[in-house]
């Protein structure tokens, strides 16, 4: 029963998973990509409706997605690690 489970469960994620577009990239907030802002330092800027539908190479499944607490120090801190 368990092993039943968990296969239906990864089946869900593979799934899930093939539809890379940014409406379900964990960096996707508001039609703003927040990749730039934890990876470059930037800020973060508009995705284009060109992208929207078929994502980029930095994309990552929602199931991924980083703690609350952990966004919020992120970007609290603004992505630097402090000694």
């Amino acid at each position: 029963m368990v092993e039943n489970f968990l296969l239906k469960r990864k089946l869900k994620n593979i799934k899930e998973d093939s539809i890379r577009n940014c409406l379900n990239c964990t960096y996707n907030k508001n039609n703003t990509c927040y990749w730039w802002m934890y990876y470059k330092k930037q800020s973060p800027p508009k995705i284009p409706n060109n992208i929207i539908n078929k994502g980029c190479k930095f994309w990552i499944s929602n199931n991924e997605r980083l703690h609350p607490l952990l966004e919020v120090i992120i970007t609290e801190f603004n992505g630097e690690i402090i000694d």
